[in-house]
């Protein structure tokens, strides 16, 4: 996120996005079904859960909750504006002073 303030002009806005909650069992099945059809690899079914896929290849998929957004800007001492589009996506936008 610092690098993002950096290079964005003042006045600029940053534009960050994560899956929303309710969305986490769509989610979770899209990538069952493409490890099924071999296109990803196996899903560590046991370290899954809770917003986070992980593979038994090493791969890891994180979700961000409002609060993760909000302490995010708060470390580096930046407002953040957090809402849910579709029932499906979470956006956080910062205006950059």
């Amino acid at each position: 996120l610092r690098e993002c303030l950096r290079v964005t002009r003042p006045g600029g806005r940053i534009f960050l996005s994560s899956y929303a909650a309710r969305f986490w069992p769509h989610r979770l099945g899209w990538f069952r079904d493409q490890a099924a059809a071999g296109l990803l690899g196996a899903i560590d079914e046991a370290a899954t859960g809770d917003g986070v896929i992980v593979g038994q290849d090493g791969f890891r998929a994180t979700t961000f909750s409002p609060g993760d957004f909000h302490a995010l800007a708060a470390a580096v001492d930046v407002a953040a504006r957090v809402y849910e589009v579709d029932r499906s996506s979470l956006f956080c936008r910062i205006d950059v002073p």
